[in-house]
């Protein structure tokens, strides 16, 4: 396992990351959005996968200059948050849900349109770094079909929590560490004083 501590200039990367999307995300919701980051540690990928609460949507990006994928995992609460706000509820209430049922198309479209504004920004937040293109591959709500690297490889989780005032959820962040680790490795000193906020 290859701990995240090794590498501490991530930390400010995913501050950059939560920081924009904020932005970015209430822009697109017309609503008070905050993210924060709850936590960020290492992880076998295969652990993650046999950990994530159900039901959620499950977002696989690749990492183009990477050759390699991310997944991006929003549990229910968050979706229908999102849906709620962006199809005009109202705020004090809470959005409804029908547990056990799919998501329709028009969620899995709403939740789409969010991701991609998620990934522009996880663009824009490695960009000092290494510029890299990550563009949304497919959804899964099944993690049996999200499977982007071996059970026993070593990933990057970052936990973070959405806020609509009154509503809300949670998302996570999941980046293989092989490639992330060689990406930071080739980075200079010099290059990481640059991307302080």
């Amino acid at each position: 396992m290859v701990a995240y501590e090794r590498l501490p200039m991530l930390d400010i990367i995913f501050d950059r990351y939560v920081r924009m999307m904020s932005t970015s995300l209430r822009n697109f919701t017309s609503d008070n959005f905050e993210v924060s980051i709850d936590n960020m540690t290492s992880i076998r990928f295969g652990d993650y996968l046999n950990s994530i609460p159900l039901p959620a949507m499950l977002a696989v990006f690749k990492a183009k200059e990477w050759d390699n994928y991310g997944l991006i995992t929003i549990d229910s609460n968050l979706i229908y948050s999102v849906v709620d706000a962006l199809l005009g509820g109202r705020r004090g209430t809470a959005p409804m849900r029908i547990e056990g049922r799919p998501y329709t198309t028009i969620e899995h479209t709403l939740v789409e349109q969010m991701l991609r504004v998620m990934l522009k920004d996880l663009c824009a937040a490695f960009e000092p770094l290494s510029p890299v293109t990550f563009a949304l591959d497919r959804l899964e709500t099944n993690p049996r079909f999200a499977s982007i690297a071996q059970p026993s490889n070593a990933a990057l989780l970052i936990k973070m929590r959405a806020d609509m005032e009154d509503r809300g959820g949670r998302m996570e962040l999941v980046l293989p560490m092989r490639r992330l680790n060689r990406c930071v490795n080739c980075c200079s000193s010099a290059t990481w004083g640059e991307i302080r906020p």
